[in-house]
């Protein structure tokens, strides 16, 4: 259970609703239309998808004799800023502040700007106790002694780290409340338990952390005129704390996505790292296929009834180093989505069983772009 020390007094009423994890682009996007015009376009487009500049077929087998580039060196980058060393203040990594978490989080990121720059709280720790699994995990969060007095509320966001980037979870569900704040503890760490498959499902092999918002007590204990008073002047002084950690699965793999439009997203995936030595080869094909989250489970996309098509026999090989990167536009195939909460399902095949395909899925949100007035 989560021990918390209730501090009595104002309460904020919040609702938590699907959080954008990319939203519109200002990309321009390809007009496509059935497959024979894509065949009619050459190795640009192959079922929808799109090679990154670069990426031709000159390298890496494909199951039908051909070949295809693989993208070298686009593994996970590190965040922007941060990479001098003078990003944070804290006297220990965030990350390394519990002896007792398996922590293979990249070191390359405990700098980051996000998790450690200026925009976090330097007077209060918050890291993971012990393993995290897809589901929860259990979390301390502590203040230094001496430091300022600080307040949490019952409130968590959950990000993941894709293409240099954290990008907000999709929330596949809603939660409203009246939030209190409670002190952090300088002498004892507070111990909190957090599920959160209910809120975001679970979790898909990835670099995540959690976030938590902290704020100065002397400027919650502030007189103010009136609410809009208050909550201006917590959004200047309040700041955040995270806790990194990494989730590993089966196949180890993380299948990243970014830029997405309603018409389509880039694709990436990156073998997971630091979780002993890579053995095993991976591959996928051109499929996929989108689902929503609606009337509370996921349900697969209808296609156009009228869309004759058929998945080409092709094999993208994912390097042990490096990444395989491909543009997906689904506009002729799916339309342009609406919004809401969607997910990527991609098969992947190992070879070590080639006839044995393991199923990835990566949520994200759609946002419709609004038309200038």
């Amino acid at each position: 259970m989560m021990k918390k020390r209730k501090l009595t007094g104002i309460c904020l009423a919040v609702c938590m609703m699907g959080a954008v994890m990319t939203a519109c682009s200002a990309r321009e996007q390809t007009e496509n239309g059935s497959l024979a015009s894509m065949e009619e376009e050459g190795a640009q487009y192959i079922d929808g998808i799109a090679e990154e500049p670069g990426n031709g077929r000159e390298n890496g087998e494909t199951a039908s004799g051909d070949k295809s580039q693989i993208a070298d060196g686009q593994g996970v980058e590190s965040g922007s800023g941060g990479s001098d060393g003078t990003a944070g203040s804290r006297e220990e990594d965030p990350a390394s502040a519990s002896p007792e978490a398996e922590n293979d989080f990249p070191a390359e990121l405990l700098k980051d700007t996000y998790l450690n720059g200026p925009e976090t709280c330097p007077d209060v720790t918050f890291v993971p106790d012990g393993p995290v699994t897809a589901e929860g995990g259990r979390f301390l969060l502590s203040a230094v002694e001496g430091g300022d007095a600080w307040r949490y509320d019952e409130f968590e966001t959950l990000k993941r780290y894709m293409h240099g980037e954290w990008y907000r979870v999709p929330i596949i569900t809603g939660r409203c409340g009246n939030t209190s704040y409670y002190n952090v503890p300088a002498d004892e760490p507070e111990t909190m338990d957090i599920e959160w498959q209910w809120l975001y499902g679970e979790l898909p092999p990835g670099i995540y952390c959690l976030e938590k918002d902290v704020f100065p007590v002397n400027v919650l204990d502030a007189d103010y005129e009136d609410m809009d008073e208050k909550t201006a002047a917590l959004e200047e002084a309040g700041k955040h704390v995270c806790a990194p950690f990494v989730i590993h699965g089966e196949p180890d793999i993380q299948m990243e996505v970014w830029d997405v439009t309603p018409t389509g997203l880039k694709l990436q995936f990156t073998h997971m790292p630091d979780k002993g030595q890579v053995t095993t080869e991976y591959s996928f094909g051109s499929w996929y296929e989108l689902e929503q989250y609606t009337e509370g489970e996921w349900k697969t996309v209808p296609v156009y009834a009228e869309v004759q098509y058929a998945w080409k026999d092709l094999a993208y090989n994912i390097p042990a180093k490096g990444s395989q990167v491909l543009e997906i536009d689904w506009e002729w195939l799916y339309g342009s989505l609406e919004e809401g909460a969607y997910r990527i399902h991609k098969k992947i095949y190992s070879e070590k069983d080639a006839s044995r395909d393991l199923s990835m899925y990566t949520a994200f949100w759609v946002e419709k772009c609004r038309e200038e007035e």
